[in-house]
């Protein structure tokens, strides 16, 4: 009502879509920073606030003209997969853990929608990834800062002491430069400004030293994989210039990473794998963890082919199958499989279907280079979620899904913008509504150990309701 007051009195549409694309282009890469910064956007908090931001953009699209959405096979397994997620939660082991993982990928499936309708409506796909890029500035300088304090005080878990950042975690954020460094050499080599081209160059080297130091070796493995089969699948585009700038980025890396920190360090780190594949018996404990978790998802599995245990529910039924007894993980660390056994070869095939399909449409794209350097960011993303739990860690499935939908902007159909709105209004208010909920339980159980047993029981009463 006020937005068409607004018209009135201006004489004009108060968000047209030039007015949206500029936004968009700021608020969806400052969502992302924040996600990033806030340990990946995992909390339900994080999710609220994403929730809100993509939904109101979508809500504010739609008031223009009719929401399109992409003809693409991917883009609707991806659809099918969160409906599936959320009907699992009438038979899952726990049905809160699927509902809300089934409306954490259609978070994602409107964040598809969002940034199709910015690319369709001529948006400014520059903009948005350079906006994307400053922002990892700061989420790179702050894994230095980390690094630092890890290596200078004693702390119980050693973790601190890799490349961490704002993740606290080394997989998850070498899984954020691997998304991010590609997207930076392709702004490097297209860019006109040379500032910019100097900050681009930062962030590769400086991000490329940070992603060696997570001593994340299935990162390290990914990321070489998807790189020899992009240059395989686009020598087309590869020039002697391109080579150039690469191999003087691998040796700047290389360099710097020599000066920080002590060969032993990667050398350690590849012996422990060389020992797990000649199953010597003293193989680090990780490697031991993740093959009791893949054997149990493969149980789970075999126990429920058809739609699986529940969406999100491989940690309630885990401690059944497990056979070590001091480590129970929530995830599978293989994103392939943790799919197979929660929502069966139905949700498996969903995935794998989204997957794939979005793997071709970088190579059909018109802009090669561009083209390149996605190709190489979302299919090292697909080969790390083989050992890692990245679908899991919000701000990376939405960085995927974001450069997916750059690419998908040929053809479409239009959806009704008032069911575009109330799905947007849907995913907002889970969001908003399970975020007060937790806020009011935390603060009850505070106040419960403080002593204020009366208060603590009315703040119950009210995240239940």
């Amino acid at each position: 009502m006020k937005l068409k007051v607004l018209e009135a009195i201006n004489g004009e549409k108060t968000f047209t879509d030039q007015r949206l694309n500029r936004l968009t282009e700021f608020i969806i890469p400052l969502l992302l920073f924040y996600l990033a910064w806030s340990k990946g956007g995992g909390e339900l908090f994080s999710r609220a606030i994403a929730s809100t931001i993509i939904g109101a953009l979508i809500i504010l699209y739609a008031q223009n003209k009719p929401i399109e959405i992409p003809k693409n096979t991917g883009f609707f397994s991806l659809f099918a997969l969160s409906i599936l997620s959320i009907f699992s939660s009438l038979y899952a082991c726990s049905p809160d853990r699927a509902l809300s993982f089934g409306f954490t990928i259609l978070l994602l499936v409107l964040n598809f929608i969002l940034i199709h309708n910015f690319t369709k409506r001529e948006g400014k796909i520059s903009l948005l990834l350079r906006n994307l890029i400053l922002g990892s500035i700061i989420i790179i300088a702050y894994g230095y800062k980390y690094l630092v304090i890890g290596r200078n005080i004693q702390l119980g878990h050693n973790m601190i002491k890799f490349f961490v950042g704002r993740f606290f975690w080394k997989n998850p954020m070498a899984a954020y430069i691997g998304l991010i460094i590609p997207i930076a050499f392709f702004l490097f080599l297209s860019e006109s400004s040379r500032w910019f081209k100097g900050i681009c160059a930062l962030v590769i080297v400086f991000g490329g030293v940070g992603f060696v130091l997570t001593g994340s070796r299935a990162a390290w493995i990914s990321f070489a994989g998807a790189a020899v089969i992009s240059v395989i699948i686009f020598r087309h585009v590869i020039s002697k210039r391109l080579i150039l700038f690469f191999v003087g980025f691998v040796l700047a890396i290389a360099l710097f990473v020599l000066v920080i920190t002590p060969p032993e360090f990667l050398i350690t780190r590849v012996k422990n794998v060389q020992k797990f594949v000649i199953r010597s018996e003293k193989t680090e404990a990780s490697f031991a963890d993740r093959l009791d978790l893949i054997q149990s998802a493969g149980m789970i599995f075999r126990s429920n082919p058809i739609l699986g245990v529940g969406a999100d529910c491989f940690a309630e039924r885990y401690p059944q199958y497990m056979k070590r007894v001091k480590f129970a993980s929530q995830y599978v660390h293989n994103q392939y499989l943790q799919f197979a056994a929660e929502t069966g070869i139905i949700g498996l095939v969903f995935f794998l279907i989204f997957v794939l399909f979005s793997l071709f449409a970088p190579i059909s794209y018109n802009d090669k280079l561009l083209g390149l350097f996605i190709f190489q960011a979302m299919l090292f993303f697909s080969l790390h979620i083989f050992f890692d739990i990245d679908w899991y860690i919000t701000v990376l499935p939405l960085i995927f899904t974001t450069y997916i939908a750059i690419l998908e902007n040929k053809s479409s159909s239009k959806i009704s913008s008032v069911i575009i709105t109330i799905v947007a209004f849907i995913v907002i208010f889970y969001f908003v509504a399970r975020s007060m909920g937790e806020s009011l339980y935390n603060s009850a159980r505070s106040d419960f150990i403080k002593g204020d047993a009366e208060r603590s029981i009315k703040e119950l009463k009210k995240a239940n309701y």
